[in-house]
């Protein structure tokens, strides 16, 4: 009953027609017509079937009154909404409108508030800025205080420094000393804030030139004697930045007039300069005992090797640039020597690098061997082809003259008085180059030999070949015996005089760790130090712990420390098993090259046809 009262009081445009329709009564189906493929003579043909014209056309007609009917239902449902829709929004419009109004009232009610909070909380905004200027006003107070009281401290330091050095007592004791080094660390702390060209920063200057040359005397003296303020010294000398004027002092004053004496010759005179420098670093060693560390054990080590770098500068010139070859080796020899023995230390590796850089290898070298490749170039051309002496082939062992040479030269750039571990490449390389330029010799000769042949043979001309006045069957007979003969001899020099030279330092470098090798990292003796590092954090941040009371710092020490090492043994069991597996591909691929070399020998065999052979056909 309500649901057809609604339905009688809901607003329509059209009045609703009480048509009832049936689909299923017509003569055609009404799908047909919302196909998109829809045709309207196929749609005939289809209903022809059911029915004849007329009837079609009357079903058509109720079928065109029941889509009327239903586009009147749809209107009529759809303009009952619009009225709805427009008395609801009507509805909505008056509460949005009443909520506005609340809206405003609030909002004036929370300026009124607001006004009132303001009008009374102005006294005490008054107040806090009042207070907030003075705390500022008071804090550049305290920093202008600051920056004066930092003045007077530098004024008054410098003041206490001039009185000091007014009055320098002939015997500067330590108790003196650290008077000056009270004034110097108040002076250091406000250097970097003078203005330059100051007044105070004249003074400063004067003040610490006059320093410096009372701490310089006062070092001197001391490293001249018993050491005993010279570390004092030394730090506040660092304070002043000054310790290279006393490195220059000593190196000036005590060192070089001390060691540097005439002597017969330059050699004998730099021996005896390192061993006053090893001497006296012994002497400054055993009276500073404990005191030889640290800052003063490298600035005393660098100082003697400053002073050898002087040295050498002034009166070694023409020793460390060669003139004479023997001299040089011997001179370096003993620099070697000198730097071998000396501490290792990373403050001196670079001063060390700088004494032996002083000697010019580049030019020894040139100058050992100009003459020799000269000789040899000049015996390379097939007019000069020679057979040596009965006397020089009993003592060298070979034929032509050019091998003889090749020979000599080979001989003396490896001498012991020659050879220099330092440019031992290019001795070698020189080497090969030696035995190269011999093999383009004899292979020079073969073809000269085999166009003069063929020249006579083209010129119906009888007579035999000849090289340098000798016949050519004879010359290439020797050069095919010293080829043979400079090869061996030259792989037996390498074998028994270079290899044991040599063999000491590529063990050494095959005992370092990969990572260690053709660096200048020393190899490790012990745990890496970052394990070392590593504990001292974690006991810090034990301490820390302990500090603040940690109820479980201990356990929680050993846990960081557990999962640490089992992370590092997992590391190394997975590197074990690497190495196993690699060990094994190096078993294989040895075993390939033993095999291949057996297949190599047993071919050789079988054909008959080795090196040796082929030379034997060809000189029958």
């Amino acid at each position: 009953m309500l649901t057809s009262s609604a339905e009688c009081s809901s607003p329509r445009i059209f009045a609703p027609s009480s048509l009832i329709f049936d689909d299923s009564q017509l003569c055609f189906n009404k799908n047909h017509f919302g196909r998109p493929d829809f045709n309207v003579q196929r749609f005939m043909n289809l209903a022809r079937r059911r029915a004849g014209l007329k009837q079609i056309q009357q079903d058509l007609r109720l079928y065109l009154k029941s889509v009327q009917h239903s586009m009147i239902e749809l209107i009529n449902d759809d303009y009952a909404d619009f009225v709805h829709l427009s008395s609801n929004l009507v509805s909505l419009q008056s509460a949005i409108d009443k909520i506005d109004n609340d809206i405003n009232n609030v909002q004036f009610e929370i300026q009124t508030i607001w006004t009132e909070f303001e009008n009374s909380t102005n006294a005490a905004v008054r107040t806090a800025e009042r207070v907030e200027f003075f705390c500022l006003e008071l804090s550049e107070n305290r920093s202008c205080q600051i920056k004066v009281r930092h003045r007077i401290a530098f004024l008054s330091a410098l003041q206490r420094l001039a009185n000091l050095f007014s009055n320098i007592p002939n015997s500067v004791s330590i108790l003196w000393l650290e008077k000056v080094s009270s004034c110097l660390v108040d002076i250091s702390s406000y250097k970097e804030k003078l203005v330059e060209e100051s007044r105070e920063s004249k003074i400063l200057s004067k003040l610490l030139n006059q320093v410096e040359t009372v701490l310089c005397n006062e070092g001197v003296r001391s490293a001249g004697e018993d050491c005993a303020t010279l570390p004092y010294v030394l730090s506040l000398l660092s304070l002043a930045n000054c310790t290279h004027s006393l490195t220059a002092r000593l190196v000036s004053d005590l060192i070089y007039p001390k060691l540097v004496q005439p002597a017969k010759g330059h050699y004998e005179m730099l021996k005896s300069v390192f061993a006053g420098v090893n001497k006296m670093r012994s002497s400054w060693s055993n009276v500073l005992g404990a005191k030889y560390a640290g800052q003063v054990e490298a600035f005393l080590e660098q100082t003697l090797l400053t002073f050898l770098l002087t040295f050498i500068d002034k009166s070694m010139g023409t020793v460390a640039v060669p003139t004479n070859t023997s001299l040089f080796h011997r001179c370096f020899m003993a620099t070697q020597e000198f730097i071998e023995n000396w501490p290792v230390h990373p403050h001196s590796r670079a001063m060390l690098k700088a004494v032996r850089d002083k000697f010019n290898l580049v030019v020894y070298f040139k100058l050992v061997t100009h003459k020799l490749v000269r000789q040899v170039d000049s015996e390379m051309t097939p007019e000069s082809f020679q057979f040596v002496s009965d006397d020089q082939f009993l003592i060298g062992g070979v034929l032509c003259g050019l091998s003889s040479t090749i020979l000599r030269t080979v001989e003396t750039i490896w001498a012991e008085d020659v050879f220099l571990y330092p440019i031992i490449d290019k001795l070698w390389d020189l080497t090969l180059r030696l035995l190269n330029k011999h093999l383009a010799w004899a292979r020079a000769l073969l073809e000269l030999v085999e166009f003069i042949i063929l020249v006579l043979r083209a010129a119906t001309i009888g007579g035999s070949s000849e090289l340098g006045g000798t016949e050519a069957w004879r010359a290439l007979l020797a050069v095919r015996h010293d080829l043979f003969a400079v090869h061996s001899k030259v792989f037996d020099m390498a074998l028994e005089e270079l290899w044991p030279k040599l063999s000491l330092e590529f063990d050494a470098v095959s005992d370092v760790p990969k990572q260690y090798r053709w660096t200048k990292k020393p190899s490790p003796l012990t745990h890496s130090a970052y394990i070392s590092v590593a504990h001292k954090k974690l006991d810090v941040f034990i301490q820390e712990l302990s500090k603040t009371s940690h109820p479980t710092a201990v356990q929680l020490s050993r846990s960081v420390l557990s999962s640490s090492y089992c992370q590092l043994v997992e590391k190394a069991e997975k590197f074990c098993r690497d190495l196993q597996d690699f060990s094994k591909v190096l078993d294989s691929v040895d075993a390939t090259g033993s095999s291949l070399s057996r297949f190599k020998r047993k071919g050789s065999v079988l054909v008959g046809t080795t090196d040796d052979d082929k030379i034997r056909t060809q000189v029958s």
